[in-house]
């Protein structure tokens, strides 16, 4: 399922031009770019464009007058492309904080896919978990057969017990507005494949002479378990 986020980008990029969060809502409900919506989908877009603005130096959006938003020059030149629907990966999180979950055998990992959403558990997504410390990455794994939540929970008592503060996650499995997991995505061609393994790595290591990472897969923001 495409996100709001690329939903957006790929309206503005056909328009060519600024509009209103109303009317890209409009469009992007009249060209099924979305299989769900939620009860106020205009909100939603509408939120996903100041979200991006307000958070990320490098958002493609620009705002143009009250309500009223475009591409970036930059963004708009390059047309930027929205990744298939059929990319593998669909959800991922960065660099969270270690000490905001309650570690149990079955923990819960509360993310938020913006900063007024509510929260949702994604402790039964299926994938792969870095493990950092203060400096790198110092474990890479994959959780297939149980949540990403339960695999990294056995790094709380293992050897790498004291050795990580943050891990981050991606996730194979679509996330529904009223934030049920889906069955992980299907098989993805070889371009797909390659295209989000490229993401998923820029996103991860940073490298210094790489620009920033278009990720096919929506981004959650950690929220703290309200049982600490």
């Amino acid at each position: 399922m495409t996100t709001w986020h690329d939903a957006v980008i790929r309206i503005l990029s056909t328009a060519g031009e600024p509009l209103h969060y109303k009317e890209v809502t409009r469009r992007i409900l009249a060209e099924g770019l979305r299989s769900t919506v939620g009860a106020s989908p205009e909100t939603t877009v509408n939120a996903t464009i100041a979200d991006s603005i307000k958070r990320d130096p490098d958002s493609p959006f620009i705002r143009v007058r009250p309500a009223v938003y475009g591409l970036r020059p930059e963004a708009q030149k390059a047309r930027l492309k929205v990744p298939s629907s059929r990319s593998p990966l669909a959800a991922f999180g960065m660099h969270w904080a270690r000490d905001q979950v309650l570690w149990t055998t079955k923990p819960r990992l509360y993310g938020r896919p913006t900063a007024r959403a509510d929260r949702i558990n994604l402790t039964e997504q299926r994938g792969i978990y870095l493990l950092h410390d203060a400096r790198e990455v110092i474990y890479a794994g994959q959780a297939f057969g149980q949540g990403i939540g339960s695999r990294i929970s056995q790094h709380t008592s293992d050897r790498l017990a004291g050795r990580w503060r943050w891990f981050s996650w991606f996730g194979t499995c679509p996330v529904s507005d009223d934030g049920r997991l889906g069955k992980p995505l299907g098989t993805a061609s070889a371009e797909q494949f390659i295209d989000a393994m490229e993401a998923l790595l820029i996103e991860a290591l940073e490298p210094r002479q790489n620009r920033a990472a278009t990720m096919t897969a929506s981004e959650y923001l950690q929220a703290r378990d309200p049982k600490l």
